[in-house]
């Protein structure tokens, strides 16, 4: 649902997890994230196009398992 609205979860650093999203401005959206997630998020804007990339690996990945 996140990576849908424009959040696309990458990594964890220690218990926080670190999050491209294409609107940092988007609040509600971040909080919607750790409301799922049950972790503090960290926010980098990612351009669209790296977005998408990024989006469609992660969904090639998935459809392979």
């Amino acid at each position: 649902l996140a990576a849908h609205e424009g959040a696309l979860p990458f990594a964890f650093l220690g218990d926080d997890l670190l999050v491209g999203v294409l609107n940092p401005f988007n609040h509600l959206l971040v909080d919607k994230v750790e409301s799922i997630s049950g972790h503090r998020c960290h926010t980098y804007l990612v351009g669209s196009e790296d977005y998408d990339l990024a989006l469609s690996r992660l969904r090639s990945l998935v459809a392979k398992t």
